[in-house]
C-alpha cells in the first residue's frame, strides 16, 4: 500500500468516527452556528472575522457540516503525512514519519477539534499543511507537475487558514518568505524569480489581510478589548489605558480584582463612553507595546506557561480540550502532559540535527536546514506572542497552533534536510523517481 492510499483509509476512518460522535457546541460555537438563525452568523462579524469557511459549512444540516469539516481535518493531516513519509529516501523510515504525523493527529488535544463547531480543527490541520507544502516547495523539485502540485498545496492550504483563522497564517507566513528567500537564490532565471516574489507578496497579503478583516470586525474588536483591560490590566496599562481616552470609572478596576467574571462586570459597568472606547479597539496591544514595552514583555513572559499547561478537571486545558461533558479519561490527560515533553525533544533533535548537517562536509546549501528550523522556531514565538497580544483571555486554546504545530513541523523540515545533505555527488541532482518512498506520491520526491 502506498502513503497516499494509507492517508485516505485513515482520512475516510476519521470522518466516519466524527459523524458517529456527532457536532460539540462549546462556548463560543454561536458564532459560527445558529440554529434559529443561520444566517445571523455572517452578520456578528460582517463575515470578515475568523470561521467564516465553518459558518459557511454550518448553512447546511449538522451532520453534513461535521462531516464536511471533519473532511477538511482529515485532509490537512493526511497531505502533511504523506509529504513528510515522502521525503525520504528509505521506505521503511518514510512509513516511520509518516505514522509519527498522523498518529500526532490523533491525539486527544487534536482530535478532540474533529467535532466541535470551532475553527481550532481545520486551522490546525492548515497550518499543518502548508508547512509540510513548503517543505516539498524547498526542496529542488526537477519534475514541472510535482512542483506545480507542492506550489498548489502550499496556496490552497494557505487559502484554507485564511477562510478559517487568519491567525494561524502569522505561523505559517513567515516560514513561508525564509524558504523563498531559498529558492531565490537557488533557482535560475527571471520567470522562476518573478514566480517566487509574487508568491511571496500573494501570501504575505493574505495574512496581512486575514488579520486586518479579524481586527476590523467591530464585535471581535469589542470582546479582545474587553478581555484584556479584564485580565491583564496592571498599572502601566491602566495608566495607558487613560492616555488612549478610556474614561475615568471609579472603583472600577477594584470590581475587576474581586470579581469572578471580570468581563461580567465591564459589560454592566455604570461608566459612560466604555463600551464605546471597547468599540474602538480599546488599547491596541500595538499601543501597548510602544508604551510600556518591558512590563508588556514581563507580563507575556508570566503568561507564557499557560500553552503547555497540562489538563486537569478544574483548570487548564480542560475547558477547551478536553471532553466537553466537563470530564477528561485519565489516558487522555497523560498523552496531553506528553505534548510539551515531545516538542521539546522535537525542538532538541532538529537542531542537532541541523547544526550536524551544517557542521558535515563543505557542500552547497548545508545551513539551511538549520536556518528554516530556526525560522519554525521563531515564527512559533511570534505566533504565541500574537495570540497572547490580541485577547487576555482563553490562550492555551489561541495559542494550540504553536503546541501542535510545532513538533510535526520540525520533522518535516528535519526529512527534507536529511534528503538533501545525505545525497552523494552533487547535492542538487533530481531525487530520481526509483529513489522516491512512495512513487505514487506527487509531491516531495524529485
Amino acid at each position: 500500500m502506498s502513503l497516499t492510499r494509507a492517508a485516505v483509509a485513515v482520512g475516510v476512518l476519521r470522518v466516519a468516527v466524527a459523524l458517529l460522535h456527532g457536532y460539540d457546541m462549546l462556548g463560543d460555537s454561536g458564532r459560527y452556528y445558529f440554529p434559529d438563525d443561520p444566517l445571523a452568523v455572517f452578520g456578528l462579524d460582517g463575515g470578515g472575522g475568523p470561521g467564516v469557511l465553518l459558518q459557511a459549512f454550518f448553512l447546511l444540516p449538522p451532520w453534513l457540516a461535521i462531516a464536511l469539516q471533519a473532511t477538511v481535518i482529515a485532509a490537512g493531516w493526511g497531505w502533511a503525512a504523506v509529504i513528510a513519509g515522502s521525503l525520504l529516501r528509505t521506505r521503511w523510515m518514510a512509513w516511520v514519519v509518516f505514522a509519527l504525523v498522523l498518529g500526532w493527529s490523533w491525539a486527544p488535544p487534536v482530535q478532540v477539534w474533529d467535532t466541535a463547531v470551532m475553527t481550532e480543527g481545520m486551522s490546525l490541520a492548515a497550518g499543518v499543511a502548508a508547512v509540510a507544502s513548503l517543505a516539498a516547495v524547498y526542496l529542488p523539485i526537477r519534475d514541472p507537475i510535482r512542483l506545480r502540485i507542492a506550489w498548489a498545496g502550499l496556496l490552497g492550504w494557505t487559502a484554507v487558514g485564511y477562510l478559517v483563522r487568519p491567525t494561524v497564517l502569522v505561523f505559517v507566513a513567515p516560514l513561508t518568505i525564509a524558504a523563498l528567500a531559498i529558492c531565490w537564490r537557488r533557482w535560475q532565471g527571471l520567470g522562476r524569480k518573478a514566480t517566487v516574489v509574487l508568491l511571496s507578496v500573494l501570501i504575505l497579503g493574505t495574512a496581512a489581510a486575514g488579520l486586518a478583516s479579524q481586527a476590523k470586525s467591530e464585535r471581535i474588536s469589542d470582546w479582545y478589548a474587553e478581555n484584556r483591560l479584564a485580565f491583564r490590566g496592571d498599572d502601566n496599562y491602566w495608566a495607558l489605558a487613560a492616555e488612549d481616552g478610556m474614561p475615568p470609572c471609579p472603583g472600577l478596576r477594584e470590581k475587576l480584582t474581586a470579581a469572578s467574571d471580570p468581563r461580567a462586570v465591564l459589560r454592566d459597568a455604570d461608566c459612560p463612553g466604555l463600551q464605546n472606547w471597547f468599540r474602538s479597539g480599546g488599547l491596541t496591544p500595538t499601543d501597548e507595546l510602544l508604551g510600556a514595552p518591558g512590563a508588556m514583555v514581563r507580563r507575556y513572559l508570566d503568561d507564557v506557561g499557560i500553552q503547555w499547561t497540562p489538563p486537569t478537571k478544574s483548570g487548564g486545558w480542560t475547558v477547551w480540550v478536553g471532553a466537553i461533558d466537563g470530564t477528561y479519561p485519565d489516558g487522555d490527560v497523560r498523552i496531553a502532559r506528553a505534548v510539551p515533553v515531545v516538542t521539546l525533544l522535537s525542538g532538541i533533535l532538529a537542531i542537532g540535527v541541523g547544526v550536524l548537517i551544517a557542521l558535515g562536509r563543505a557542500r552547497p546549501r548545508s545551513w539551511e536546514p538549520l536556518a528554516l528550523i530556526g525560522a519554525t522556531l521563531a515564527a512559533a514565538i511570534l505566533y504565541a506572542w500574537v495570540s497572547w497580544a490580541q485577547d487576555g483571555m482563553e490562550y492555551a486554546r489561541h495559542a494550540l497552533p504553536v503546541t501542535l504545530i510545532l513538533a510535526p513541523s520540525l520533522w518535516t523540515f528535519m526529512c527534507a534536510g536529511m534528503t538533501l545533505s545525505l545525497r552523494s555527488g552533487n547535492p542538487a541532482a533530481p531525487h530520481s523517481r526509483s529513489e522516491s518512498a512512495s512513487p505514487s506520491v506527487p509531491v516531495g520526491s524529485r
